[in-house]
């Protein structure tokens, strides 16, 4: 159910690029051009509606303008 409800999010958020993978207890998420404000919306809505706990990231920062700023990378996240 919590991975159901991130892909959902995921999509709405982060983007239609975003890719959502389960291993085991492990969420791998996979970003292209997700915005700060979606990413950080999906982030808080992961904590406190999936109870996911991030366990790493690997962000790159897509350009330099900061009213668009725009990431790009592999989070992974870690649900109950």
């Amino acid at each position: 159910q919590a991975q159901a409800q991130l892909q959902a999010a995921s999509r709405a958020l982060l983007g239609a690029d975003a890719q959502l993978s389960l291993q085991g207890d492990q969420l791998r998420v996979q970003l292209q051009a997700a915005s700060a404000e979606g990413l950080a919306r999906w982030l808080a809505q992961a904590r406190e509606q999936a109870q996911a706990l991030p366990q790493s990231a690997q962000l790159e920062q897509l350009g330099t303008d900061p009213q668009d700023v725009r990431w790009r990378g592999q989070l992974l996240l870690r649900l109950p």
